[in-house]
């Protein structure tokens, strides 16, 4: 069952249940929601720092050892478009 949350953000929250044949692929996930949770933890406290996003996306990607998408859209959703910089 999905849910959908609306608020006054760009953003749009949908909530749902990850079903899974294996526990090996329910632990591959669990891990990659770890990696990108510290990414965005890690981006947000460097980016207030002043580091430049170009940089800190190839440093996330080195740091984690994965591609450089999920890097990208952990230094994006800590950026407030309204206000025009990082929020946390």
């Amino acid at each position: 069952m999905l849910t959908e949350k609306k608020s006054n953000s760009d953003f749009v929250t949908v909530e749902c249940l990850l079903a899974f044949d294996k526990d090996e692929d329910k632990g591959q996930i669990l891990v990659l929601m770890r990696k990108f949770s510290s990414m965005v933890r890690f981006a947000y406290k460097r980016l207030l720092h002043g580091a430049e996003r170009k940089e800190l996306k190839k440093l996330l990607s080195r740091k984690y050892g994965i591609n450089t998408r999920y890097p990208a859209d952990a230094i994006l959703l800590r950026w407030n478009k309204k206000a025009g910089k990082f929020s946390p």
